[in-house]
Order: C-alpha cells, then sequence, then structure tokens
C-alpha cells in the first residue's frame, strides 16, 4: 500500500478526520477479489446518514453537516487510477446498498473546547428569527408603512416615524429575505448577514431619533398625541429591529461551515 495515495479535497472536511489510505495495488487481484478490498476501504471511511445524521421532514430531510457525497463521486475520485472494470463493479455493488454517504462516525473528532454548533441549535434559532419577523410585520401593518414586496396595495407613509421612503422599503425587503431563508443556505448566510445590517442600521437610527425625543414628549403631548404615539412606534420598533438583527447575526454563526 502505497504512502502516497490520492488526496480528495472535498472529502476531507473541518472536524473530520481524514480518510484512511485506500487500496492501490489490484494487479494480482480478480475484479470480485478488488470490489471486496474497496468495500472493506469504503465501509471504515463512510457511512449511511441514517446511522447518525438528524432527520427533519419539514427542513428536506437529512440535515447534513458534513457531506453528503454520493457513491460514485467518491469511488470515481479515490480509486481513479484502479482499472475502469473495477471502480464501475464497486460502484454498482456499493450503490445496491445506498448513494448517499457521510463520513463514519470513528473519523468525527471531538470538540475542543466548545461544542460543535449542531444542526438543532441553527434550526431553533431560525425558528426564533421567524417568530421576531412575524411580531415585526404586525407593528409595521398596523404603523401602515410600505406592504412587503409583491402586495398589490400602495404606500401609506407615516409621518411620525423618522424614516424615508426608500428606507422604509429597504427594511421590507429585508425582513421578505430573512423569512425566506431557508436554514442552511448555499451562500453560508452572505445574503442575511447584508440584510441584518441594514435592519441594524434602520434599528439605530430610530433609537437616536426617540432619544432625542425624549424631553418631547409631556409638551406634544398636550399639543399633538400622534407624536407621542410616534415616539413609543419608533422606540418599539427599535428595540425590536435591533434584536431581530442579533439574533440573525446569532443563527449565521450556527451554519456549519461559517
Amino acid at each position: 500500500m502505497s504512502e502516497t495515495h490520492r488526496v480528495v479535497s472535498f472529502l476531507n472536511e473541518v472536524g473530520v478526520d481524514p480518510y484512511s489510505p485506500p487500496p492501490e495495488d489490484f494487479d494480482n487481484l480478480s475484479t470480485e477479489d478488488a470490489v471486496e478490498l474497496i468495500k472493506a476501504w469504503f465501509f471504515i471511511n463512510f457511512e449511511d446518514p441514517a446511522n447518525y445524521v438528524s432527520y427533519n421532514g419539514r427542513e428536506g430531510g437529512y440535515q447534513y453537516i458534513w457531506g453528503p457525497y454520493s457513491t460514485r463521486d467518491i469511488i470515481e475520485n479515490v480509486f481513479a487510477d484502479a482499472p475502469e472494470e473495477m471502480i464501475k463493479a464497486a460502484i454498482d455493488e456499493l450503490e445496491s446498498e445506498g448513494d448517499d454517504w457521510v463520513p463514519s462516525q470513528a473519523r468525527i473528532q471531538p470538540p475542543d473546547d466548545e461544542e460543535l454548533p449542531t444542526r438543532d441549535e441553527a434550526a431553533e434559532v431560525h425558528a426564533q428569527m421567524l417568530e421576531r419577523i412575524a411580531e415585526l410585520e404586525k407593528a409595521l401593518a398596523e404603523a401602515a408603512l410600505p406592504p412587503a414586496i409583491g402586495h398589490n396595495k400602495p404606500p401609506e407613509p407615516i409621518d411620525d416615524l423618522p424614516l424615508t421612503n426608500l428606507e422604509k422599503t429597504d427594511l421590507q425587503t429585508a425582513l421578505l429575505i430573512l423569512k425566506t431563508q431557508p436554514v442552511y443556505p448555499d451562500d453560508d448566510g452572505a445574503i442575511a448577514r447584508e440584510a441584518a445590517q441594514k435592519i441594524e442600521t434602520i434599528g439605530s437610527k430610530l433609537r437616536a431619533w426617540c432619544a432625542t425625543q425624549a424631553d418631547n414628549f409631556v409638551t406634544e403631548a398636550v399639543k399633538k398625541a400622534g407624536a407621542v404615539a410616534g415616539a413609543g412606534l419608533a422606540a418599539y420598533l427599535a428595540t425590536k429591529l435591533l434584536g431581530l438583527s442579533a439574533i440573525v447575526m446569532e443563527w449565521i454563526s450556527l451554519i456549519p461551515g461559517y
């Protein structure tokens, strides 16, 4: 067995030990014996996701942290120099048992000082994010801010809130982006992070404006009750927006690979 075996980078992930050196000398083996040798190596290094990967039908099935890898991708890449008939026979044998595989549990590295985030943790925080978005959307609807994209009603701006029409639209767009994000986005949360930054900027503006209005609450209550209502709404929205931004960033930090 060679000590300089082919290394397939996509199979070596963070938090997982490298796969063991595969057999390489098939010169004196029959196809049947070679397949048995390949299968023995395969099941030392990979296993069925059903053995330990959590499953959530509402989220699309198995909630992978590593993988999945197809039988063909593993065999054709690791054993690229083996005779073609042996590769084909090994793939046929293994595909009869399954096609999606994950690293064997024996290869998964224990955490150092902190536990690795689990898929369940990320999903839980994602659900909390959606709940906060629903609360915000209810408050915004009651404040008659512009409806979300795709709604056919015209905007009804509120004079009492110190936001431009563009900021109101940006806020609605950011909320729409976040509420349509899957638990584990393909971009590792890049788009969601941009949306969170917009939300934080708007929330900070509202909070700063509320600070300047604190001394005016009593006098404005006499002159114009709506001003007090507007300031109260702004304070409420500022708190909710900044809280939402924080929980979005917490969710992104739990996405494996972030």
